[in-house]
């Protein structure tokens, strides 16, 4: 029987059934062994090609599907006890096949080289009870029966293809025939080298009788025709089989030599090495994607959602560590009591140097904790290595990605009102991470909380990670909670900020393994690969190979990327050489191994891949990788191609990727600083540094500058928001500032304008905003404020850096909310400012059609706003650190903000409500008092409270400051009343004051100031405590004596008070509006008034007055805070006024100074806003020249030359032209809702006043009538004319009576009005009104919601639940009454009256609607209509649809009043910063 009757005869006897595809568990890896088949000698380049490039680059192809090949390559690792017989080799290479299976019932996966030589030649066959599956070798006693002798490369194939029960849906053999193509078969090669590639036995030693018998291989035998012809035939048999994948190649001889003579038998071995086998290895690329494509279920990381994937991708990467670790059983049986144990100590933390396999201890201990959930479904498990995937080395993405964990597993556990989402903002992420951890604990007493977080020395410093205040510790921790991490000893603080986070946290350093456990690593790595390294002392040809690798250094992680590099070399005779040149350190090693690379990749290809990554901020994902290689090459060989690079990142990936820190998809970076040190010293001169910086950045502009337009109008508006971009866009300041530094470090000429393409270009900005790097952009503007100081940088380029910082911080909400107008925002500054002109370089001539609105009376003077921040209400008083870094807010409805003064952003959110605040001394601690009478003791790095004094003193805790006693610094606390005069009768409770030490909040002693207190203040140079009272101060002495006798002011009450910084001197301020400052008597303690100034009178609120003052760190000026308008003053000690600070939106209740800083101050407001001030005398007083009053209603007249306001002052005529007053008209009367209405005759206006309307002719603005409307008890909420002149609306709010407020319809005739009919029945306040063009419809809104009214009768038409201070219709050009909208619950509701009432559709900001007749005409057009925000923007929308066309914002802009427009299409927006917005058409 021949070979091929036999092949045909016992391989396909089996039936098998087709199987369904793989469906491996979703998010786990599958790991494909490759079984690669051949011939050695003359196969070293097909398989050096398959090892090295095709199967790392299937891999990266797959690794979304978590599916990667591990190629079984037999040319080495086979040692020589395991090949010096038949039955060893058969067993060694015919169980891996088995283990090559990944469905036990289906064939392995293959890979076999058929070419010219046949192997050698098994004269005994091992029967199949002899192998660890014998079931799968019934098919070998067979061949045994039938005699035959075949090679065992022949029965690799045979074992591969014998059918099984079960066939996979697609082959997974693969069989690849090389014949050497025709240019080859010409080819010259040295006669002695011919038996490298040809059949191997000859028949007569005749034909080559000129050659010593040492080089002839095999001896010739009386089957060397048979071997040939059964090679053919097995050939022949593969190609047949419809189940294997088989395919030709055609390369061409290249080299071949000999490595070693056998002095005993003459046997030479050698490797053959080919050429053009490029073809080959794209074949065997898409034969093994198309085999898995067809024999795996579609299943992708994109079928999870991004949270679950990061948690396997976590998970996974501590799996595949915990696979090569070994040993260090003492240390894996103290972290397991751990584990196992409860209560203090609750943090273990695992620690060494680099390289000690703190990462394998770590992983290990995972393993277990992994294994217990799985054993324990009571159990919480989380895991978090750093750097293992996109995201991962943030502090950030650990918090939320354990909130969500948590969430789920409290709700698994019955807690179904937890909300499944975490909270979207980071100050909710950070407020809630300690708080989340101790529920989930506290509530499941019996199961553990278990954190894992490796490698905490390699997150990123955003929101201060390496501080480390997140970690769980203190005698409050749950006892079931068990955190662990693992970190350097020194780099970055972490490992002593860890101490010092859980002084009583386990410490587990990590020392070095002894040499088994070294070597049983080795195994364990090289095994994987089915490798193996000689032990054999004795073994003449090899040595032992384990001995002189761990005689170089005993480093697991040197030992692992030895490994890792010696797996790659593909012969035998190789391992020994190599491993004697290897380096003796992990720097060293890497530094040889580049030399190395660059011979087998490319130099310029291995630099730049090294240069690239060294000089990335914090590493860069692979896909970038391969796009910069990508870009550079395209860029350097221009328009006619061609490639600078012989190579892709995917064939130098697995040598250089033990030396990267990311193990699973993350950002690729070099594990260590030494290697970056390497790659800079051995690759990147001063020159290179900066070249390498300007093609990353380059690279990255390259990437996002399509974004970098104002094309807010396109389909692709919305923001991208794919980690690959979001990289890019972070990336690219720090390589622009690295190169700034080196171009100043080698003194070469330094140019910062270069910063114009990014943190001054107002897209990059937004770009920034949208994608969530508002924090990183401000840290990159404080590098480059200290970078331009450092380097001398022109005033000039100081003055565009500071500018923009500042609009990056007041624009950041707008943007991020209305980011398509970001290029109007930055031209709404004034055309000398840096904002302007930087805008205007990088943007062509905008749209008219974008941009229909353009602010045409831009203050030019600078603007003293510096920063807001915004969070939450009910801000009480704020302190700041000297170093301006951070700074406090306590709001008693909501707890204690800490700040990051710089940016804004919310540090720490802390429960502790709050109505003082102070820093300590060394401001690492913040003292809180709180409303129980109590001090808080708050640790600023971590937010968590430290120590508590409980309720000491009665009443709220309003005042906490610094005092000296005996040398020492002591905390001083005042107890009073927080709401200023709300309820002036009802404040009856004596202050008190209480004295403590600062270090422990013991209180030393406390005393009664014998009457109820609103402020205190202590003066350094006297030593006195002041405490101000109803109309009169009093002072006391540290000891609680009251050495100030009563001291009246005048007032009914002193609100306020603060020390001067040096001299004897205090301020009040009070309920009159004035601020006094009185000396201190060094004789008897008594008070002199020096000076006293009076706020700007502000009409109608009897609660209004000084309710803050102080004085500037200098004592030189004084500031001082009105609440009814919302203004800072400053005067200076003459008592003239200097200036005045407007931006807050409620009334201002603290104004405090930054320590240490001459021009700056902070205010809060009682709402949610705290505002930092720049108050240099330059600044203030160019201020307060473009501060006008507060307006409440604008008009415009019928010749649409000029306008009217009124305010609670005054009514003003302005020239449109001159934008200035030309008539003034005061009144009594005139109060804090005065609102006005145009007369349809264009000769004059009615004005609300408190108790009805004035009517003013508009030439010189006099009385033409006076109309009293209303009771006493009522007050004129709005006023309104219908276009025909017949009626005009008025409503009112009564106070105490509330119930029975009313609508007033009269007859607005000027010289004699006339009242006409009233509308009741409303049930409550009102406080706004519009009339429709048909002149018979009206609006009335209130508390009650919102009224359709009939004029002519009075009666209402329909009503609607919505619409209270803002109504309004429609505007439409037929005067056809469709809609109406009306103000809700933050929002306007558009409603359709002809459809009874329907609601129609929803605008995202409270508005109050122009009341005017619109005309088409120019860019203002039927179609569209302008409404101003009480959030302080101006938008046009679309009637028919709703949609936002524009929307026009001012970081000084706060609620609107009012907004007006003419014909002509100017918009005046009348705002309550006191500036009144003229917008003129783009057009006009």
């Amino acid at each position: 029987m021949s070979f091929r009757d036999w092949l045909e005869t016992n391989l396909t006897t089996r039936e098998s059934e087709k199987d369904d595809p793989y469906d491996p568990a979703l998010g786990e890896w599958t790991e494909i062994r490759l079984f690669v088949s051949s011939t050695f000698l003359d196969t070293h380049g097909e398989r050096d090609l398959l090892v090295k490039n095709v199967i790392p680059e299937v891999n990266r192809i797959l690794a979304p599907q978590f599916i990667r090949f591990n190629p079984v390559d037999l040319r080495w690792g086979v040692l020589s006890n395991e090949s010096n017989s038949f039955e060893n080799i058969q067993k060694t290479c015919l169980n891996q096949i088995d283990n090559s299976r990944l469905v036990k019932e289906q064939r392995p996966w293959f890979l076999g080289l058929r070419t010219l030589r046949y192997g050698w030649v098994q004269d005994e066959l091992v029967p199949s009870s002899e192998f660890e599956r014998a079931v799968y070798f019934d098919w070998i006693d067979r061949m045994k029966e039938g005699d035959f002798k075949v090679s065992i490369t022949a029965l690799e194939t045979c074992h591969a293809i014998n059918n099984q029960p079960k066939e996979a849906p697609f082959p997974n053999v693969f069989i690849y025939e090389r014949n050497f193509s025709d240019k080859a078969r010409g080819k010259i090669l040295a006669r002695n080298h011919w038996w490298v590639f040809d059949f191997d036995y000859i028949q007569s030693l005749e034909e080559y009788k000129d050659r010593p018998e040492s080089q002839i291989q095999y001896r010739c035998t009386d089957r060397a025709n048979g071997f040939r012809s059964d090679r053919d035939d097995l050939t022949r048999y593969l190609a047949s089989r419809k189940d294997v994948i088989f395919n030709k190649y055609y390369p061409e001889r290249g080299s071949a030599i000999i490595t070693y003579v056998n002095d005993t038998t003459g046997r030479k071995s050698g490797i053959g090495k080919v050429e053009g086998i490029e073809k080959f290895g794209e074949m065997v690329k898409n034969d093994l994607l198309e085999a898995v494509k067809m024999n795996f279920f579609a299943t992708k990381s994109g079928d999870l959602d991004k949270f679950e994937l990061e948690r396997l991708s976590h998970e996974n990467a501590m799996k595949t560590k915990a696979d090569s670790f070994v040993g260090r059983s003492a240390m894996i049986k103290t972290a397991q009591e751990f584990l196992n144990g409860t209560g203090s100590p609750n943090t273990l933390i695992v620690h060494g140097e680099p390289g000690c396999g703190k990462s394998g201890l770590v992983a290990a201990i995972t393993e277990q904790a992994l294994k217990r959930r799985e054993s324990s479904a009571g159990d919480f498990v989380f895991v978090h290595a750093v750097d293992c995937c996109p995201g991962s080395s943030f502090l950030d993405n650990l918090m939320r990605r354990l909130n969500i964990e948590l969430r789920k597993y409290r709700r698994s556990k019955g807690e179904n009102r937890v909300s499944e989402d975490p909270p979207e903002l980071l100050a909710d992420l950070q407020s809630e991470h300690h708080e989340m951890i101790y529920a989930a604990a506290n509530l499941n007493p019996d199961s553990k909380i278990i954190i894992i977080v490796d490698a905490v020395n390699q997150f990123t410093h955003a929101v201060r990670a390496w501080n480390m205040w997140w970690l769980m510790g203190g005698g409050d921790c749950p006892a079931n909670i068990r955190f662990i991490i693992s970190t350097l000893n020194t780099e970055n603080g972490t490992f002593e900020n860890a101490k010092s986070a859980c002084p009583d946290a386990m410490l587990l350093e990590v020392t070095e393994m002894d040499k088994g456990e070294l070597a049983e690593m080795v195994r364990g790595i090289l095994a994987k690969y089915n490798k193996k390294l000689s032990e054999d002392s004795n073994d003449k040809m090899l040595g032992n190979q384990m001995e002189a690798l761990l005689s170089k250094n005993t480093s697991p992680l040197y030992l692992k990327a030895a490994s890792e590099a010696l797996r790659k070399y593909g012969r035998f005779d190789e391992i020994t050489t190599q491993i004697g040149k290897f380096p003796d350190t992990i720097a060293g090693l890497f530094d040889s191994l580049i030399d190395e690379w660059c011979v087998d990749y490319g130099e310029l290809f291995t630099k730049d891949v090294c240069c690239f990554i060294a000089a990335s901020k914090d590493g860069l994902l692979e896909n970038q990788i391969n796009d910069l290689l990508k870009f550079k090459e395209e860029t350097v060989m221009g328009e006619n191609g061609g490639l600078l690079y012989d190579a892709s990142f995917a064939r130098i990936y697995d040598s250089i990727s033990c030396f990267l820190a990311a193990g699973g998809g993350g950002y690729l970076r070099f594990f260590h600083d030494q290697l970056k040190f390497t790659v800079d010293r051995k690759l990147l001169s001063p020159e290179q540094k900066i070249e390498t910086h300007q093609w990353l950045v380059d690279f990255f502009l390259s990437v996002i500058s399509p974004r970098l337009t104002d094309g807010w109008n396109t389909d692709d508006a919305a923001p991208v928001v794919s980690v690959y971009y979001a990289h890019c866009l972070d990336q690219i300041v720090t390589h622009q500032l690295n190169i700034i530094q080196e171009m100043a470090n080698s003194q070469s000429k330094v140019d910062m304008s270069l910063l114009k393409s990014t943190l001054r270009n107002v897209f990059f900005v937004r770009e920034r905003i949208l994608n969530g790097q508002e924090d990183l952009l401000n840290e990159e503007f404080i590098w480059a404020t200290e970078l331009a100081d450092e380097i001398g940088a022109s005033q000039e380029e100081k003055d565009a850096m500071a500018q923009w910082e500042k609009f990056c911080q007041l624009y950041t909400r707008y943007i991020r909310q209305n980011p398509k107008y970001v290029h109007s925002a930055a031209m709404n500054h004034p055309p000398s400012s840096f904002v302007y002109q930087d805008t205007c370089e990088v943007s062509t001539q905008v749209v008219q059609d974008n941009y229909p609105l353009r602010w045409s009376n831009i203050p030019v003077a600078q603007d003293p706003m510096i920063a807001k921040y915004e969070n939450g209400g009910g801000m009480k008083c704020v302190a700041s650190s000297k170093q301006g870094d951070v700074f406090a807010v306590a709001r008693s409805a909501s707890g204690t903000t800490i700040y990051d003064l710089s940016s804004g952003r919310v540090l720490h959110e802390v429960p502790v409500e709050g109505f003082s605040v102070l820093l300590s001394q060394d401001e690492k601690h913040l003292f809180v008092g709180t409303k129980q009478g109590g001090v808080s003791c708050i640790d600023i790095e971590t937010g968590q409270v430290l120590y508590q004094t409980g309720k000491c003193l009665s009443g709220p805790i309003v005042y906490l400051g610094w005092g000296v006693e005996g040398g020492e610094n002591i905390l001083i606390a005042g107890t009073g009343y927080h709401n200023k005069t709300i309820t002036w009768d009802s404040h009856s409770t004596n202050g008190m004051v209480g004295v403590y030490v600062p270090g422990t909040l013991v209180r030393v002693r406390d005393w009664s100031v014998e009457d109820p207190a609103y402020e205190y203040a202590y003066n350094t140079t006297t030593g006195i405590v002041f405490s101000t009272h109803k109309g009169f101060v009093k002072g006391w002495s540290l000891g609680g004596e009251q050495v100030v006798e009563d001291q009246s002011d005048g007032s009914r009450c002193i609100y306020t008070c603060d020390s001067h910084p040096t001299k004897p001197y205090i301020i009040t301020g009070n309920n009159k509006d004035e601020v006094k400052e009185w000396s201190i008597s060094p004789t008897n303690g008594s008070l002199q008034e020096l000076r006293s100034v009076t706020l700007p009178p502000v009409s109608g609120w009897a609660f209004g007055g000084v309710w803050s003052c102080c004085y500037d760190n200098t004592g030189e000026r004084i500031f001082a805070t009105e609440p009814q308008s919302e203004t800072v003053y400053a005067y200076d000690q003459n008592g003239e006024q200097v200036g005045k600070l407007k931006g807050h939106t409620a009334c201002v209740n603290n104004i405090s100074k930054i320590p240490d800083c001459d021009d700056s101050m902070i205010s809060c407001d009682r709402g949610s806003m705290a505002i930092r001030w720049r108050t240099d005398p330059d600044t203030l007083s160019a201020g307060a020249k473009t501060i006008n009053e507060k307006i409440l209603w604008v008009g415009f007249t019928l010749d649409e030359d000029h306008f009217v306001t009124t305010s609670g002052n005054a009514v003003r005529v302005w020239s449109i032209a001159s934008r200035q007053p030309i008539h003034s008209f005061e009144h009594e009367d005139l109060f804090y809702r005065s609102d006005g209405a145009m007369h349809p005759d264009g000769k004059h206006v009615a004005v609300g006043i408190r108790n009805g309307f004035l009517m003013l002719e508009l030439d010189g603005l006099k009385v033409v009538s006076q109309s009293t409307v209303l009771c006493d008890d009522g007050s004129t909420s709005s006023v309104r004319i219908s276009p025909n002149g017949k009626f005009l609306l008025l409503v009112e709010c009564r106070n105490y009576d509330s119930d029975a407020s009313m609508g007033y319809i009269w007859d607005p005739q000027p010289q004699n009005p006339k009242q006409l009919r009233t509308v009741s029945g409303y049930g409550g306040r009102m406080f706004s009104c519009a009339v429709a063009d048909d002149s018979i419809h009206a609006l009335i809104g209130g508390h009650k919601g919102s009224w359709l009214i009939n004029l002519e009768t009075g009666q209402p038409i329909q009503k609607f639940t919505e619409g209270c201070f803002h109504v309004g219709f429609v505007p439409n050009s037929d005067n056809k009454i469709e809609d109406i909208v009306v103000d809700s619950e933050g929002k306007t509701v558009r409603y359709n009256i002809s459809e009874g009432g329907q609601e129609y559709r929803f605008y995202y900001a409270p508005t109050a609607l122009i009341q005017d007749q619109v005309e088409e005409k120019g860019c203002f057009s039927g179609d569209f209509f302008v409404a101003a925000g009480s959030d302080g923007c101006v938008r046009m929308y679309e009637k028919s649809t709703g949609s936002c066309h524009y929307t026009f914002y001012d970081h000084r802009a706060q609620p609107f009043k009012f907004v007006s427009r003419c014909a002509g299409g100017t918009v005046l927006a009348a705002n309550e910063n006191g500036m009144l917005y003229m917008l003129d058409p783009t057009n006009k």
